[in-house]
């Protein structure tokens, strides 16, 4: 895991995650277990959408273009949060939001 994912996560959730991360993988997971990956995805999806999207946001604004996206796995929630997060979260910054029909 990253040390600024770490970190990020202990400043904003409170608490360690090193201990729980084997056990994402073990494929039964405990109450708490459960709550620590949502809580990861939270932080995660919260770092990805200001260092990849934010950023082609801003470079859009600067250069005068709209700002289109078409998420990966939209069409699938399990897919898209792992791949790229929080669909709503991470076009917050996209002015032409685009999807598969």
């Amino acid at each position: 895991m990253d040390s600024q994912v770490a970190e990020e996560f202990q400043k904003q959730k409170g608490y360690d995650l090193k201990p729980y991360i084997p056990r994402f993988f073990t494929g039964r997971l405990t109450d708490e277990a459960q709550r620590a990956r949502a809580d990861y995805y939270d932080v995660w999806s919260g770092i990805f959408r200001g260092s990849f999207f934010g950023v082609q946001a801003d470079w859009c604004a600067r250069n005068n273009l709209e700002y289109l996206v078409h998420l990966n796995h939209e069409e699938n929630h399990d897919g898209l949060v792992r791949s790229e997060g929080d669909y709503f979260r991470d076009n917050r910054y996209v002015q032409v939001p685009g999807i598969d029909n």
